[in-house]
């Protein structure tokens, strides 16, 4: 590994609210699919 992170959105200002919203709506859910909401708000 470089140490050398390339985020997804880059900067926090780039983070939808859409994106925000679909990990709190998985509240209760198991982990699987949290991140599976994650992965879907960001594709």
């Amino acid at each position: 590994k470089d140490r050398n992170p390339r985020w997804n959105p880059a900067t926090l200002e780039d983070v939808r609210d859409e994106d925000v919203a679909a990990v709190f709506a998985a509240d209760g859910a198991d982990q699987q699919t949290c991140t599976q909401a994650v992965k879907e708000a960001l594709s």
